[in-house]
Parts: structure tokens; C-alpha cells; sequence
């Protein structure tokens, strides 16, 4: 594999040196792309089509399940293995449903996510256990809702909402208005059964929509 169409993007800088210094010294040799900013590493992606991608499933400003879907919706024939901290079971099958070769938890050793990177390169899948049960099991078919019914736009909501946002802080964000931040939120609580915005949070929390160390105290 040519180097220069090595991919890593990692909202940690450290981390993703890390991941990097591994993937130069150890399987494919230098001149690889690194970006610390989901809509940086897409725009990347869509110019430079990289052949095998490592992503970060909590990136600023575009979360790794966003970018996972645009690299389907233009058709980039790509090889992406997904990563996060304290990978929830919940957020590691929807990455593989969008379109990912194999998650993994950074809690693991270098040697360890060596062989991981090694052997999603050579066309296996990788995943955790758990995850794979639920595959294997085909639980996001028997129960698409809990998986597919849940939009970017509304995954986005859930972060924002976890980590302590208003409705009007997270439509300034989003650029959206009020009210359509607020339909996002009754659609949710639809989906999920859900009552109120700290459930929202509590959930996203729960399910590894958002990392711990960015919720706000719900």
C-alpha cells in the first residue's frame, strides 16, 4: 500500500501521532495524511481518496459516523477502521453498518492494535466481541430502530444536548433555527421512548454518542 494514501484522523493529537508512528515504522512507510478536525479529514478524503482510512469516531465539527456516511454517499473505495475510547457497544454497530471494516477501543496496547491494523489492511473485519455478537446475531436487522431510525443531524442534537448546550446554543451551532432543533429533539424522544432533554443526554452518554470527559453535569 502506497503510504500517501494512508488516512488518519484523530480529534487527539497524541493519539494520533501515535497511530501514525505505528502505521510509518511498522506496516506501510511515510507519507501519510493526518487531520485533528472531522470536516478537514472529509475534505481530504473526498480529494485525495485515500485507499485506507483510520478514524476517529468523535471528531470535531463532523463525528466519524457522518464522515463513514459520505465516503459511501460518493462511492470512495476505501478501507476505514474506526476507533474511540471507552468504545460503547451501541456506536461501534453503527459504524459497522455505515460502512466500517473494524472498530476498535484505543484502551488497547500498540502491539495489539498493530495486528488490528494489519489485519483490516488484509481484508478481515475486527471488531469487539460484544459487537460482533449483535452482528452475527443480525440485531440491527430484527431491531433497525435502535440503529438506523437515528440521523447525523439527530446524533449531533444528542451530543450537543449532552454536553449541557441550550436549544438555541445548539441551533446556533448547527445553523439551524430553534424550532428544528426542538423537532429533532421530539423525534428522538419518539424513537426511544425517551421524556425529557436530560434522558437525550443520559442516552447519548450511555450509548457512546458522546465521549465522558465532554458531558456536562446532566
Amino acid at each position: 500500500m502506497d503510504g500517501r494514501r494512508v488516512l488518519v484522523a484523530a480529534s487527539d493529537k497524541f493519539v494520533g501521532d501515535s497511530i501514525s508512528n505505528i502505521l510509518e515504522q511498522k506496516i506501510c512507510g511515510k507519507g501519510l495524511y493526518l487531520w485533528n478536525d472531522g470536516m478537514d479529514a472529509l475534505e481530504s478524503i473526498l480529494l485525495n481518496k485515500p485507499t485506507f482510512i483510520i478514524l476517529d469516531l468523535y471528531l470535531p465539527r463532523l463525528c466519524g459516523l457522518a464522515i463513514l456516511k459520505e465516503i459511501k454517499k460518493n462511492d470512495i473505495q476505501t478501507t476505514v477502521l474506526c476507533y474511540c475510547r471507552n468504545l460503547r457497544t451501541l456506536l461501534g454497530v453503527k459504524a459497522i453498518e455505515a460502512g466500517a471494516r473494524g472498530v476498535f477501543d484505543y484502551g488497547c496496547g500498540s502491539l495489539e492494535l498493530t495486528d488490528i491494523i494489519r489485519n483490516v489492511r488484509a481484508g478481515r473485519r475486527f471488531m469487539p466481541e460484544n459487537i460482533k455478537h449483535l452482528i452475527d446475531n443480525k440485531d440491527f436487522d430484527l431491531f433497525p430502530e435502535k440503529y438506523r431510525d437515528i440521523t447525523t443531524r439527530q446524533v449531533e442534537v444528542m451530543q450537543m444536548t449532552a454536553e449541557g448546550l441550550s436549544n438555541m446554543e445548539i441551533a446556533f451551532n448547527l445553523e439551524i433555527s430553534v424550532k428544528a432543533v426542538e423537532k429533532h429533539k421530539r423525534k428522538i424522544r419518539d424513537k426511544l421512548g425517551l421524556l425529557s432533554s436530560l434522558e437525550i443526554g443520559l442516552f447519548a452518554l450511555r450509548e457512546g454518542f458522546v465521549e465522558v470527559k465532554e458531558v456536562a453535569c446532566l
